[in-house]
């Protein structure tokens, strides 16, 4: 299964318009998004998003943000949870969704991917893998990110250039 990793949309018709280009390019089964999805003020932007969202073709999982709230939900029509957990690789991995940079530890062996920071990170401690695509509307380091998680590898990627950053293979 494929999956293409995204956060901190913050409501952005341009980071949602680069994130349907690359899930069209990248063809996954399933998007993650990892927080701060809508902007929170239900303008035109945040309708144009939820509406971009839904015409994917693919599945969406997704967890709630600090700037998410609940009626979000609703119109995104996909459900937020603050933290989310997923089996990979044949139930040998678990895949922890959350929004912002955890305070606890985790198995060996297992990733956790969040968001909140805006700033991309692919790194392995102790065993576990800490990923975070950065943001792909507004980056605070050089430029939006998402990431790939297919067959036992993470992917970071350069947004623009559609480049591989990183990788690391569990």
């Amino acid at each position: 299964m494929k999956y293409v990793v995204f956060s901190d949309i913050h409501g952005s018709t341009q980071g949602v318009n680069r994130l349907v280009s690359i899930c069209k390019e990248e063809k996954p089964d399933c998007l993650i998004l990892l927080g701060d999805i809508l902007h929170g003020g239900y303008d035109e932007d945040d309708y144009y998003v939820a509406r971009e969202l839904k015409l994917l073709t693919c599945g969406i999982l997704g967890v709630r943000g600090n700037c998410d709230y609940s009626m979000d939900e609703r119109t995104l029509g996909i459900p937020l949870p603050l933290t989310r957990n997923i089996p990979f690789g044949n139930g040998l991995h678990t895949v922890y969704l959350m929004h912002r940079p955890p305070i606890i530890s985790f198995p060996p062996g297992d990733i956790v991917m969040f968001g909140h920071t805006h700033r991309k990170m692919l790194e392995k401690e102790d065993g576990v893998i800490y990923f975070n695509p950065g943001s792909i509307s507004l980056p605070r380091d050089d430029g939006p990110g998402y990431g790939i998680m297919e067959d036992n590898r993470l992917i970071l990627m350069d947004a623009l250039k559609r480049e591989i950053i990183r990788e690391l293979e569990f």
